[in-house]
C-alpha cells in the first residue's frame, strides 16, 4: 500500500491495519517520517504565511509592522561616533530604545535595547534583550548571553564612523528596502531551516511515542490472547496513532496549545487496542 492509502485507511480501513500488521515489514519508520515531514511542511507554510502577513503586509493604511518597528528604532537612536572599536555617545545615558506595536489586534510594548557607554550597565545587570556599551554589543536570551566586540564590525585604524541623524535615517531606509527586495529569499531560507528543525524534533518525539506504544502493544496482546511481535506492534502503532496526530493538530490550531503527552499516549493506546482487535481474526 502507498502512503496515502495507509494514511486515509488509518481512519476507517480494516485492510490498511491488516496490511500494516501482517504484510508490511520493518518498524513503520518510513511511514512515520513521511507523515511527520508532511505535517511539518503544512505547519511551516502556515507559520510563514502568518509571519509574512504580520510583519510585512500593510493593513488599514498603516505601515507594515516591520517598517514601523525600524522607524521607531531610528527615531530613538542617539547620534554616535565609532572609532578604534570604541563607541562614543554624547546624549544622557543609559538610553533606552522602546517599541510599541500591535500584534493580533493587541497593543504590545517593551524595551528592546539599552545604550550605555559609561560602564554603569553591564551584561550582569542588563534588563533588556540588547545592550550597547562603549566596546561591545551584548545579546541576552533566556538561556545565554552573547558578547560581540565593536571591533568585529568596525576595525581599529579605520576612519571614524559618524552616525549622525542623516546617516542613521539612510541606513534604516536601506535595511527596509533590502528586506522587502529579498523577502522571498528570506522567507524561503527561514522556511527550509524551520522545516528541517521541526521535522527532526517531531520525528524524534513521534519515535518515542511509537516505541512506548509498541511496548503497550505487547502488553495488550498478552492480556487479550492476541500475540504480536514488537516490530508488528510498532508498525500498527504508527498507523493507529495517525488519527491521534490529526486530532492533536486540530486542537492546537483551534486553541494554540497541543494536547498533553499523557492524554496523547492514552489515546494512542486506545487506538492501538482497537487496531489489534480488528486485525485479530487475521492472525
Amino acid at each position: 500500500m502507498q502512503f496515502l492509502d495507509l494514511f486515509l485507511g488509518s481512519f476507517h480501513s480494516d485492510a490498511a491495519y491488516g496490511h500494516m500488521r501482517y504484510a508490511r515489514k520493518g518498524l513503520g519508520l518510513a511511514y512515520n517520517f513521511i507523515l511527520v515531514a508532511l505535517t511539518s511542511l503544512l505547519f511551516v507554510i502556515y507559520a510563514m504565511a502568518m509571519l509574512n502577513s504580520t510583519l510585512f503586509a500593510a493593513k488599514d493604511g498603516k505601515k507594515p509592522l516591520f517598517d514601523d518597528a525600524i522607524a521607531q528604532i531610528t527615531e530613538q537612536m542617539p547620534e554616535m561616533i565609532v572609532e578604534n572599536g570604541i563607541v562614543t555617545v554624547t546624549s544622557p545615558q543609559p538610553h533606552y530604545i522602546k517599541l510599541r506595536v500591535t500584534l493580533m489586534g493587541n497593543p504590545v510594548e517593551g524595551t528592546l535595547m539599552t545604550i550605555d557607554t559609561t560602564g554603569t550597565t553591564t551584561h550582569q545587570n542588563m534588563r533588556t534583550p540588547l545592550l550597547l556599551t562603549n566596546k561591545e554589543i551584548i545579546a541576552r536570551s533566556k538561556d545565554e548571553i552573547k558578547i560581540h566586540p565593536i571591533s568585529e564590525y568596525h576595525k581599529p585604524g579605520e576612519p571614524p564612523l559618524n552616525l549622525d541623524r542623516t546617516t542613521i535615517q539612510k541606513f534604516s531606509e536601506l535595511v527596509v528596502r533590502w528586506v522587502h527586495d529579498n523577502i522571498v529569499k528570506l522567507v524561503l531560507g527561514v522556511s527550509i531551516v524551520l522545516w528541517l528543525s521541526v521535522t527532526l524534533f517531531l520525528y524524534l518525539m513521534r519515535l518515542a511515542m511509537v516505541l512506548a506504544l509498541g511496548v503497550a502493544g505487547l502488553v495488550i496482546g498478552s492480556i487479550t490472547k492476541s500475540p504480536i511481535d514488537y516490530a508488528a506492534a510498532m508498525r500498527l502503532s504508527a498507523l493507529a496513532y495517525t488519527p491521534v496526530t490529526v486530532a492533536d493538530a486540530a486542537v492546537m490550531a483551534l486553541t494554540g496549545h497541543p494536547l498533553p503527552h499523557g492524554i496523547l499516549f492514552v489515546l494512542g493506546v486506545v487506538m492501538l487496542h482497537s487496531a489489534m482487535q480488528i486485525t485479530r481474526s487475521n492472525a
